[in-house]
C-alpha cells in the first residue's frame, strides 16, 4: 500500500521537495502516514477481535463448557506496540524511496 502511495504521489513529492522540504521531512511524512494507517487498522481490529472472542466463548458455553472471557490490558498494549513497530518497519522502505526521488524526475510525470 505504501509503495503504491509513493508511486501515485510522485508529482506531489516533487512539489514538496521543490518548495523546500528536506529528505528527512519527506521520510517523516510517509512514516507518520504509515503509523496513522496502522493505528486506525489496530483500532478497528481490536473491537472486531473481541467480538469474535466473545462469540467463541458464548458458543462453548452453549455446549456445556465455560471458558472465561479475560483479555489483559497488557496484551492489548503489547499488540499495539508490536503493530506500530511492524508498520513503521514496513513503511521505512517506501519512505526512503520517496525521499530519494529527484525533484526534476518527479515533476516531469504528468
Amino acid at each position: 500500500t505504501m509503495i503504491m502511495n509513493v508511486s501515485d504521489r510522485r508529482r506531489e513529492i516533487g512539489l514538496l521537495r521543490a518548495e523546500g522540504m528536506s529528505r528527512l521531512q519527506i521520510t517523516g511524512l510517509f512514516l507518520g502516514e504509515g503509523a496513522l494507517l496502522g493505528l486506525f487498522g489496530f483500532l478497528l481490529a481490536i473491537p472486531g477481535g473481541l467480538l469474535l472472542l466473545k462469540g467463541a466463548t458464548n458458543s462453548t458455553s452453549l455446549a456445556g463448557f465455560f471458558i472465561p472471557f479475560i483479555v489483559p490490558y497488557s496484551a492489548i498494549v503489547q499488540a499495539l506496540v508490536l503493530a506500530l513497530v511492524a508498520v513503521l518497519i514496513g513503511s521505512l522502505y517506501p519512505a526512503i524511496r520517496a525521499s530519494r526521488l529527484e525533484i526534476t524526475r518527479a515533476l516531469e510525470q504528468v
